[in-house]
């Protein structure tokens, strides 16, 4: 009888709770090492998209110096066999052999600096600078496809890591190379663009590829959503990570008349920006 009086039931129920929470709690545990662990498998899969990118632009880099220094080869045989390579001469062609080999060898030292994980601390950097060093290293590659790549920059000081914005920028410079391709575009153009908006730094990628369609747009930043065959759908969902956990910025896009315009927006060093409420241009701007 004792066992059945309100006190003992009172605690036998407070038992039962408490177990319900730990097994709720570890549950919950569960849930989130999950989303953490296929976070992280995103994570190496962008990274690896992007390694691939980034091993295929630098032979489109190399390209010209090595056939420059191919030519070059050859000049200097010719001087010699006819004997006008004298000492000026043979200078000459050394040391334009030198600046070939000295921007090959700076090309590998941006290239291996570029995606590096773990190396910077979060600081100012120049966004005209870091977007004109991602568009010098992959230009050639987009020259190759018959792409005309253009920018205008304002120099803006923002924080947060350039190596971070750098694989954003590729990667939307990648998509939008992918779209003037597969639809054949030409005259085929990308245009980067940043500009200081209030207390935001821009950043704007337009191409002239058509833009996205109704039905695409509202699931684009979904992982694993895409509308190529080969497409692996993480480009853009890991994009908007980068910007919102590195750079503490958004990442959006509309359509243009010519095709689409993704936009980064990061706060500037100066201003005082509010995540939560972003400046109207900034959703609806238009370029013409």
């Amino acid at each position: 009888m004792h066992s059945n009086s309100p006190s003992a039931l009172h605690a036998c129920s407070l038992c039962e709770l408490a177990q319900h929470n730990r097994e709720l709690a570890h549950q919950l545990d569960e849930v989130v090492n999950r989303s953490h662990a296929q976070e992280r498998a995103l994570q190496r899969q962008a990274r690896h998209a992007v390694v691939g990118e980034v091993a295929g632009n630098i032979a489109h880099q190399w390209r010209q110096p090595l056939n420059a220094l191919s030519i070059l080869l050859g000049t200097l045989q010719i001087d010699h066999r006819t004997g006008q390579l004298d000492d000026q001469r043979l200078h000459d062609h050394l040391e334009r052999a030198s600046e070939l080999i000295q921007h090959m060898s700076e090309t590998i030292d941006d290239f291996r600096d570029f995606f590096r994980p773990g190396l910077e601390q979060p600081t100012p950097f120049n966004l005209a600078e870091t977007v004109h060093k991602t568009l010098r290293l992959h230009a050639a590659a987009f020259r190759a496809c018959g792409i005309e790549l253009t920018s205008d920059c304002q120099p803006i000081l923002v924080p947060g890591s350039p190596n971070a914005f750098a694989q954003v920028l590729l990667n939307l410079l990648g998509n939008a190379r992918d779209a003037l391709i597969d639809r054949d575009i030409a005259p085929a153009r990308i245009h980067v663009r940043t500009l200081h908006r209030r207390d935001w730094a821009l950043t704007t990628v337009q191409d002239n590829a058509g833009g996205v369609s109704p039905a695409a747009a509202p699931h684009i930043f979904k992982p694993y959503f895409t509308t190529r065959k080969e497409g692996s759908g993480i480009g853009l969902h890991m994009s908007r990570l980068l910007v919102e956990r590195e750079l503490g910025g958004q990442l959006r896009f509309h359509n243009t008349r010519e095709g689409a315009e993704f936009i980064i927006a990061i706060p500037a060093v100066s201003g005082r920006a509010r995540l939560d409420h972003p400046p109207t241009r900034f959703e609806q701007r238009r370029t013409g």
